[in-house]
């Protein structure tokens, strides 16, 4: 009797330890798109890029998950004409666009009571819209 009583408390405190099947994140993101030596040549102001975030984790195991991470990010880019440039052409702001699609696996090094600590290895892909501005001529006015 006192096998089967020590069996079921053990067994209930095991299900605390149950690692789910799949996991789900989403949210909000922000890229601050700075500008670097070389953007700066061509008068690229940055950019402040709001979007979204989206997560999953196949858990393989307790310790091994398979980890798909996608984001985006929008906004605008404006340009700076550099000084001698002609004036009758005036930039507009442009669209700004990123995405980027990682994958990789993720391993448990250390699980304790309060805290876990992970090591994931992700690789992917970017793709950047860097219009930088639309361009049109001050005081031209389209005939129809």
């Amino acid at each position: 009797m006192r096998l089967l009583f020590i069996a079921l408390v053990l067994g209930l405190s095991l299900l605390g330890q149950d690692v789910p099947r799949v996991e789900l994140f989403g949210g909000y993101s922000y890229l601050r798109a700075g500008t670097i030596s070389p953007v700066r040549l061509f008068g690229l102001d940055a950019a402040n890029l709001n979007g979204w975030v989206a997560a999953g984790k196949i858990n393989v195991t307790s310790r091994i998950g398979l980890l798909a991470d996608f984001n985006g990010q929008y906004g605008e880019r404006h340009v700076q004409l550099p000084a001698g440039s002609n004036p009758s052409i005036q930039p507009g702001p442009g669209e700004f666009q990123q995405h980027t699609f990682l994958f990789g696996p993720e391993l448990c090094l250390l699980k304790t009571g309060r805290m876990a600590v992970h090591l994931k290895a992700l690789a992917g892909a970017a793709n950047r819209n860097t219009l930088a501005a639309p361009l049109s001529e001050a005081g031209h006015r389209r005939r129809r």
